[in-house]
């Protein structure tokens, strides 16, 4: 467990710098760039995605967990890691070629743009962070990846400057990226060791890692397919826009909610695979309580005061993106219930194949609702349908899950945070509306939010904040803070 800690104290280190630094760049790049630049940003990215996610072909999901149920014997996961990479380097070059192919080929207008774009894909097929997360070691990687994003939040005020920079921008956040990426192997040395590789083997690895990567298609489409939709529709980038600044602040809640779940991933696998029952029984009704007690206010907290905050926080031009965030908000909660029971739960438990059902569902239903909503409500309608979408792969799962786990006793008791978030919302919804956007306004609104949750729960002495509140006291205690 005292790896666990430690390996959530970097998460949440790694997740704090993911809600500081955007929190900085967002209303720069957004003011500098303007809608547009930013909408086609978007657009591009969202392309450049359905490549990397071929790259990665479901390297990340089958090495973590690979590795972390093997992660006592240095030999054999050193067997699993040379045979990932050889899998990797193949099919690396393959989606390199379609890369430059397609991007001649249908994006002649954009060709620079795509090319710079490239750093970012060529970081995801030489991305080895998945071996140090299934040996539950977080530190290598989340170390490199936050002193990338320094370097990229220095580098984005000193050089880009202007509207036409968008090219300078693209260049520092896939540059420094695939920098970051290299600068990883200098450790490998110390973890792995000579062996003998059975090519024959390799094909066995293969086919498990397409099993894991059929899913990951569907899973990844949720993020692609809603921007690539706006972009085919509304050319001109500006919805595309609207939505590209909502989902950045969505996904900075979402990254706090799944940032616990995440380095449980490998434990799942080890209790799992050692039959430790209790344990693993244990470990997900931790993630559970983190899950509610942290998404649900964020969720209903940043759906009531986005219209209160946007305005100030992007500038002129962005008030359409106060509508969507105010929708997509919902999903910090459903995604980190969806992300634990799908990746962390379903894929640690080697029930790849469930998983992959449920994402395919709710990916059908994300994409006919997509043709349907964004036609008539462009990004407001990709947002219904992201959310709407995604409840379905949450309802399927948890369906699924019921028949395993008593998810009566996980989920006992834990009604009481909707009621409180819905109390929150109500309150918070009405102070954003007579308040003024303004920054002190926003802190304000937020603080009594966050008040009023906290304080119900105390009223109805929720086990899990009196947990929290115990921890302190010893951690205050032991380090005699006054």
């Amino acid at each position: 467990m005292k790896k666990v800690i430690v390996n959530y104290i970097f998460s949440i280190m790694f997740q704090l710098l993911n809600i500081l630094l955007p929190l900085i760049t967002t209303p720069y790049i957004a003011r500098t760039l303007g809608v547009a630049n930013v909408g086609y940003n978007s657009y591009i990215t969202s392309i450049v995605n359905y490549f990397t996610l071929f790259a990665m072909f479901g390297t990340n999901m089958y090495g973590q967990r690979e590795i972390g149920s093997h992660q006592n014997d240095k030999e054999k996961y050193s067997q699993i890691f040379y045979k990932i990479i050889i899998i990797k380097i193949i099919i690396g070059l393959i989606v390199s070629a379609a890369y430059a192919i397609v991007s001649y080929v249908f994006f002649e207008d954009f060709l620079v743009l795509f090319l710079i774009r490239y750093f970012s894909l060529a970081a995801v097929i030489f991305d080895v962070s998945w071996f140090f997360q299934g040996l539950e070691n977080f530190k290598i990687t989340v170390v490199r990846q936050m002193i990338v994003k320094i370097l990229a939040v220095i580098s984005i005020f000193l050089f880009v400057n202007k509207e036409n920079d968008l090219w300078k921008y693209m260049l520092i956040d896939g540059g420094l990226t695939f920098l970051g990426t290299i600068t990883i192997y200098s450790y490998l040395p110390k973890y792995l060791v000579k062996v003998t590789i059975n090519i024959k083997t390799i094909r066995s690895d293969f086919k498990e890692m397409l099993s894991l990567f059929i899913p990951q298609i569907a899973t990844s489409l949720y993020a692609i397919i809603d921007k690539s939709m706006i972009g085919m529709y509304y050319s001109d980038g500006i919805e595309s826009g609207y939505y590209e600044q909502a989902y950045k602040i969505e996904m900075i809640g979402i990254s706090i909610v799944v940032a616990f779940t995440n380095v449980l991933i490998p434990r799942l696998a080890l209790f799992y695979e050692t039959n430790k029952t209790r344990e693993l029984y244990n470990t997900i009704k931790q993630a559970i309580d983190y899950i509610i007690f942290m998404g649900v206010p964020l969720a209903f907290g940043i759906s009531a005061i986005c219209k209160n905050v946007l305005p100030w926080f992007l500038g002129g031009g962005y008030d359409k993106s106060s509508v969507v965030l105010s929708i997509t908000a919902f999903l910090i909660l459903i995604m980190g219930l969806t992300n634990f029971w799908g990746f962390a739960y379903l894929v640690a438990t080697k029930q790849s194949k469930i998983y992959t059902k449920s994402v395919f569902l709710g990916t059908g239903i994300n994409i006919i609702l997509n043709f349907i909503l964004i036609k008539l409500y462009a990004s407001i309608g990709a947002a219904i349908a992201s959310v709407l979408s995604e409840i379905v792969v949450l309802i399927f799962q948890t369906i699924v899950v019921s028949k395993q786990i008593n998810l009566k006793e996980i989920f006992k008791g834990k009604i009481i945070y909707i009621i409180d978030g819905f109390i929150m919302w109500l309150i918070v919804s009405y102070l954003s509306r007579i308040l003024s956007p303004q920054f002190i306004n926003s802190i304000l609104i937020a603080m009594i939010g966050a008040l009023i949750y906290l304080v119900i729960l105390v009223i109805n002495k929720d086990k899990y904040l009196l947990s929290i509140l115990d921890k302190l006291k010893i951690i205050k205690r032991r380090f005699k803070i006054k």
